[in-house]
Protein backbone atom coordinates (compact mmCIF):
# COMPACT_ATOMS: atom_id res chain seq x y z
CA UNK A 1 0.00 0.00 0.00
CA UNK A 2 3.05 2.29 0.19
CA UNK A 3 3.62 2.21 -3.55
CA UNK A 4 3.32 5.26 -5.74
CA UNK A 5 2.52 5.51 -9.47
CA UNK A 6 3.84 8.99 -10.34
CA UNK A 7 3.37 10.89 -13.58
CA UNK A 8 4.46 14.35 -14.75
CA UNK A 9 2.16 17.06 -16.09
CA UNK A 10 3.82 19.93 -17.95
CA UNK A 11 1.90 23.14 -18.63
CA UNK A 12 2.81 26.42 -20.26
CA UNK A 13 0.81 29.21 -18.63
CA UNK A 14 0.53 32.89 -19.43
CA UNK A 15 -0.22 35.48 -16.78
CA UNK A 16 -2.75 38.15 -17.65
CA UNK A 17 -4.71 40.86 -15.88
CA UNK A 18 -7.92 42.69 -16.70
CA UNK A 19 -10.15 45.02 -14.69
CA UNK A 20 -13.18 42.84 -15.32
CA UNK A 21 -11.69 39.39 -14.60
CA UNK A 22 -8.69 40.33 -12.46
CA UNK A 23 -5.59 38.16 -12.43
CA UNK A 24 -5.80 34.92 -14.36
CA UNK A 25 -3.65 32.21 -15.90
CA UNK A 26 -4.27 30.93 -19.42
CA UNK A 27 -3.03 27.44 -20.28
CA UNK A 28 -1.23 27.66 -23.63
CA UNK A 29 0.03 24.06 -23.83
CA UNK A 30 -0.44 20.90 -21.82
CA UNK A 31 1.25 17.46 -21.81
CA UNK A 32 1.10 14.43 -19.50
CA UNK A 33 3.77 11.73 -19.29
CA UNK A 34 3.11 7.99 -18.84
CA UNK A 35 3.13 6.97 -15.20
CA UNK A 36 5.93 4.96 -13.60
CA UNK A 37 4.63 1.86 -11.85
CA UNK A 38 5.36 1.52 -8.12
CA UNK A 39 8.28 3.91 -7.66
CA UNK A 40 9.12 6.63 -5.16
CA UNK A 41 12.27 7.59 -7.09
CA UNK A 42 10.99 7.63 -10.68
CA UNK A 43 13.10 8.22 -13.77
CA UNK A 44 10.79 9.55 -16.46
CA UNK A 45 13.10 10.49 -19.37
CA UNK A 46 10.11 12.26 -20.88
CA UNK A 47 10.62 14.89 -23.58
CA UNK A 48 7.90 17.32 -24.58
CA UNK A 49 7.98 20.23 -27.03
CA UNK A 50 5.96 23.34 -26.16
CA UNK A 51 5.28 26.19 -28.60
CA UNK A 52 6.93 29.37 -27.39
CA UNK A 53 7.35 32.73 -29.11
CA UNK A 54 9.61 35.58 -28.05
CA UNK A 55 6.69 37.78 -26.95
CA UNK A 56 5.60 35.16 -24.39
CA UNK A 57 8.90 35.02 -22.51
CA UNK A 58 8.04 37.96 -20.27
CA UNK A 59 4.60 36.70 -19.29
CA UNK A 60 4.83 32.90 -19.54
CA UNK A 61 5.54 30.40 -16.83
CA UNK A 62 6.43 26.71 -16.98
CA UNK A 63 4.53 24.52 -14.49
CA UNK A 64 5.75 21.00 -13.74
CA UNK A 65 3.34 18.99 -11.60
CA UNK A 66 3.83 15.53 -10.09
CA UNK A 67 0.70 13.38 -9.65
CA UNK A 68 0.10 10.00 -8.10
CA UNK A 69 -2.14 7.91 -10.38
CA UNK A 70 -4.31 5.40 -8.53
CA UNK A 71 -7.02 3.40 -10.26
CA UNK A 72 -8.99 3.09 -7.02
CA UNK A 73 -9.04 6.67 -5.73
CA UNK A 74 -8.12 8.68 -8.83
CA UNK A 75 -5.25 11.09 -9.36
CA UNK A 76 -3.74 13.00 -6.44
CA UNK A 77 -1.36 15.92 -6.78
CA UNK A 78 1.91 15.36 -4.91
CA UNK A 79 3.57 18.71 -5.64
CA UNK A 80 4.51 21.21 -8.31
CA UNK A 81 7.13 23.74 -9.25
CA UNK A 82 6.95 26.91 -11.32
CA UNK A 83 9.72 28.26 -13.54
CA UNK A 84 9.46 31.88 -14.64
CA UNK A 85 10.71 31.98 -18.21
CA UNK A 86 12.05 35.50 -17.69
CA UNK A 87 14.76 34.00 -15.48
CA UNK A 88 16.03 31.74 -18.26
CA UNK A 89 15.45 34.12 -21.17
CA UNK A 90 19.06 34.20 -22.42
CA UNK A 91 19.46 30.45 -22.41
CA UNK A 92 16.15 29.92 -24.22
CA UNK A 93 17.11 32.36 -26.96
CA UNK A 94 20.47 30.68 -27.49
CA UNK A 95 18.91 27.22 -27.50
CA UNK A 96 21.15 25.93 -24.70
CA UNK A 97 20.06 23.09 -22.46
CA UNK A 98 19.22 24.26 -18.93
CA UNK A 99 19.46 21.73 -16.08
CA UNK A 100 17.06 22.72 -13.30
CA UNK A 101 17.23 21.45 -9.74
CA UNK A 102 14.26 22.69 -7.78
CA UNK A 103 12.28 21.58 -4.77
CA UNK A 104 8.64 20.70 -5.26
CA UNK A 105 6.08 22.85 -3.49
CA UNK A 106 3.65 20.66 -1.59
CA UNK A 107 0.13 20.49 -2.97
CA UNK A 108 -2.23 22.94 -1.30
CA UNK A 109 -4.80 20.96 0.71
CA UNK A 110 -8.43 21.86 0.33
CA UNK A 111 -11.56 20.71 2.11
CA UNK A 112 -13.29 17.87 0.27
CA UNK A 113 -15.88 17.21 2.98
CA UNK A 114 -16.37 14.77 5.84
CA UNK A 115 -17.56 11.16 6.02
CA UNK A 116 -19.30 9.28 8.84
CA UNK A 117 -18.26 5.63 8.61
CA UNK A 118 -19.06 2.75 10.96
CA UNK A 119 -16.83 -0.30 11.41
CA UNK A 120 -17.49 -3.62 13.12
CA UNK A 121 -15.60 -6.94 13.33
CA UNK A 122 -17.59 -10.18 13.38
CA UNK A 123 -15.20 -13.00 14.39
CA UNK A 124 -17.78 -15.81 14.37
CA UNK A 125 -18.85 -15.29 10.76
CA UNK A 126 -15.36 -13.99 9.82
CA UNK A 127 -16.65 -10.76 8.34
CA UNK A 128 -15.96 -7.05 8.53
CA UNK A 129 -19.09 -4.89 8.53
CA UNK A 130 -18.72 -1.41 7.04
CA UNK A 131 -21.54 1.11 7.45
CA UNK A 132 -21.56 4.09 5.08
CA UNK A 133 -23.71 6.59 6.97
CA UNK A 134 -23.38 10.08 5.47
CA UNK A 135 -21.16 12.67 3.82
CA UNK A 136 -21.31 16.37 4.65
CA UNK A 137 -19.73 19.68 3.55
CA UNK A 138 -19.15 18.42 0.02
CA UNK A 139 -18.04 21.02 -2.54
CA UNK A 140 -20.84 22.05 -4.88
CA UNK A 141 -20.43 21.31 -8.59
CA UNK A 142 -22.60 23.27 -10.98
CA UNK A 143 -22.61 22.58 -14.71
CA UNK A 144 -25.33 23.91 -16.96
CA UNK A 145 -27.84 21.27 -18.13
CA UNK A 146 -26.05 18.51 -16.19
CA UNK A 147 -27.44 16.38 -13.38
CA UNK A 148 -24.93 14.62 -11.15
CA UNK A 149 -25.27 11.59 -8.91
CA UNK A 150 -23.11 10.48 -5.99
CA UNK A 151 -22.19 6.89 -5.20
CA UNK A 152 -19.99 5.40 -2.47
CA UNK A 153 -17.85 2.33 -3.05
CA UNK A 154 -16.47 0.10 -0.30
CA UNK A 155 -13.27 -1.74 -1.25
CA UNK A 156 -11.37 -4.33 0.76
CA UNK A 157 -7.72 -4.15 -0.27
CA UNK A 158 -4.81 -6.37 0.78
CA UNK A 159 -1.24 -5.27 1.52
CA UNK A 160 -0.28 -5.60 -2.16
CA UNK A 161 -3.02 -3.23 -3.32
CA UNK A 162 -5.22 -6.00 -4.74
CA UNK A 163 -8.97 -5.54 -4.36
CA UNK A 164 -10.41 -8.55 -2.54
CA UNK A 165 -14.02 -7.40 -2.17
CA UNK A 166 -15.98 -4.45 -3.49
CA UNK A 167 -19.47 -3.14 -2.87
CA UNK A 168 -21.36 -0.10 -4.09
CA UNK A 169 -24.23 1.94 -2.71
CA UNK A 170 -27.28 3.02 -4.63
CA UNK A 171 -26.73 6.42 -6.30
CA UNK A 172 -28.22 9.54 -4.74
CA UNK A 173 -28.68 13.07 -6.04
CA UNK A 174 -25.66 15.32 -5.73
CA UNK A 175 -25.87 17.69 -2.76
CA UNK A 176 -23.73 19.35 -0.11
CA UNK A 177 -24.79 16.64 2.37
CA UNK A 178 -25.98 13.14 1.45
CA UNK A 179 -27.04 10.10 3.45
CA UNK A 180 -26.62 6.46 2.44
CA UNK A 181 -27.16 4.46 5.66
CA UNK A 182 -26.07 1.20 4.05
CA UNK A 183 -24.17 -1.66 5.69
CA UNK A 184 -21.87 -4.01 3.78
CA UNK A 185 -20.46 -7.24 5.20
CA UNK A 186 -17.16 -8.30 3.67
CA UNK A 187 -16.03 -11.92 4.03
CA UNK A 188 -12.40 -12.11 5.11
CA UNK A 189 -10.58 -14.54 7.37
CA UNK A 190 -9.70 -13.42 10.89
CA UNK A 191 -6.02 -14.05 10.21
CA UNK A 192 -6.13 -11.48 7.38
CA UNK A 193 -7.80 -8.64 9.27
CA UNK A 194 -4.54 -6.95 10.26
CA UNK A 195 -3.24 -7.06 6.68
CA UNK A 196 -6.23 -5.50 4.92
CA UNK A 197 -7.44 -1.95 4.38
CA UNK A 198 -11.04 -0.80 4.09
CA UNK A 199 -11.32 1.93 1.46
CA UNK A 200 -14.49 4.05 1.23
CA UNK A 201 -14.49 6.04 -2.01
CA UNK A 202 -17.02 8.74 -2.89
CA UNK A 203 -17.48 9.31 -6.62
CA UNK A 204 -19.60 11.57 -8.81
CA UNK A 205 -20.98 10.82 -12.26
CA UNK A 206 -23.21 12.62 -14.73
CA UNK A 207 -26.70 11.15 -14.93
CA UNK A 208 -28.80 11.47 -18.07
CA UNK A 209 -32.04 9.95 -19.27
CA UNK A 210 -30.27 7.98 -21.97
CA UNK A 211 -28.02 6.25 -19.43
CA UNK A 212 -30.84 3.86 -18.52
CA UNK A 213 -30.93 2.25 -21.94
CA UNK A 214 -29.07 -1.01 -22.55
CA UNK A 215 -26.95 0.50 -25.33
CA UNK A 216 -25.78 3.51 -23.30
CA UNK A 217 -22.10 3.83 -22.40
CA UNK A 218 -21.22 3.22 -18.74
CA UNK A 219 -20.92 6.36 -16.60
CA UNK A 220 -17.52 7.93 -15.99
CA UNK A 221 -16.87 8.20 -12.25
CA UNK A 222 -14.96 11.21 -10.93
CA UNK A 223 -13.19 10.79 -7.60
CA UNK A 224 -14.49 13.17 -4.89
CA UNK A 225 -12.62 11.84 -1.88
CA UNK A 226 -11.86 8.72 0.09
CA UNK A 227 -11.28 7.35 3.59
CA UNK A 228 -8.80 4.54 4.31
CA UNK A 229 -9.15 2.48 7.51
CA UNK A 230 -6.56 -0.08 8.57
CA UNK A 231 -3.94 -0.97 11.11
CA UNK A 232 -1.07 0.36 9.02
CA UNK A 233 -2.64 3.34 7.21
CA UNK A 234 -1.09 6.80 7.36
CA UNK A 235 -3.78 8.71 9.26
CA UNK A 236 -3.55 8.50 13.05
CA UNK A 237 -7.31 8.89 13.60
CA UNK A 238 -7.97 6.21 10.99
CA UNK A 239 -5.73 3.73 12.82
CA UNK A 240 -7.41 4.57 16.14
CA UNK A 241 -10.82 3.93 14.57
CA UNK A 242 -9.66 0.56 13.24
CA UNK A 243 -8.10 -0.49 16.55
CA UNK A 244 -11.16 0.59 18.54
CA UNK A 245 -13.43 -1.56 16.40
CA UNK A 246 -10.92 -4.43 16.45
CA UNK A 247 -10.77 -4.41 20.26
CA UNK A 248 -14.59 -4.30 20.56
CA UNK A 249 -15.88 -7.08 18.28
CA UNK A 250 -19.57 -7.21 17.29
CA UNK A 251 -19.91 -3.52 18.19
CA UNK A 252 -20.21 -0.86 15.50
CA UNK A 253 -17.82 2.05 16.04
CA UNK A 254 -18.79 5.10 13.96
CA UNK A 255 -16.47 8.05 13.52
CA UNK A 256 -16.15 11.17 11.35
CA UNK A 257 -13.18 11.42 8.99
CA UNK A 258 -12.16 14.13 6.52
CA UNK A 259 -12.11 13.04 2.90
CA UNK A 260 -8.67 12.78 1.36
Amino acid sequence: MDGCDPSVTVRLERRSFSLRRGRRRDVLAHAVSPYVHRSRHPLFQYTVGLPLSSDLLKAAELVIQIDDCDKLVGTTEVGRLRVDLCDVHDALVSGARIPLTRYLSAATPYDKGDALVGLSFLPTSQRIAVEVVKFTQLPAVRVKDAKFKLVARVLLVNECGRVLKKRKTAPVDDAVAVEFNQVFQLDVGVDRWEHTVVLVVLSRFCHSASSTSSTATPPVYVHCGHVALGKHVTGHAHRIHWNSAFQNPRKTIAQWHPLN
